[in-house]
């Protein structure tokens, strides 16, 4: 099944870096978006993420809500445990600008995100 990536995006950069993203959400978490839509925001990348969960999370997620709080869990620590890989292939497509923060969301029922990448300049000026 191919997947329909909706870019919603404004420039060359900011569809590279979605590509770079998704390809890094299948790496962690086993799959990646079905849809997503990045902003270039000062020292910030912004992203809304949908469609991130697996088979056998939505799975999960039928058999019972409790499951809710498992899957953000794997979620989040999963996120956590890549950060030095999100960083080193983050830094690889900006060059020289360090990525300072990672902040994640997760919304398990409506199977969307918000990823937000803090870098330590502005991304305009590099």
């Amino acid at each position: 099944m191919k997947l329909d990536i909706s870019y919603n995006c404004q420039s060359k950069t900011e569809q590279d870096l979605i590509h770079l993203l998704n390809g890094l959400m299948k790496k962690i978490f086993g799959k990646g978006s079905s849809r997503m839509e990045l902003r270039i925001v000062d020292s910030m990348i912004l992203v809304k993420v949908e469609g991130i969960l697996t088979s056998p999370e939505r799975l999960l997620l039928k058999n019972s809500e409790a499951n809710v709080e498992l899957i953000k869990d794997y979620k989040y620590r999963a996120l956590k445990g890549s950060r030095d890989y999100i960083q080193q292939e983050i830094s690889s497509y900006i060059g020289t600008l360090e990525l300072t923060e990672i902040y994640f969301d997760l919304n398990v029922v409506k199977d969307e995100a918000v990823l937000v990448l803090m870098l330590e300049e502005n991304f305009e000026q590099n």
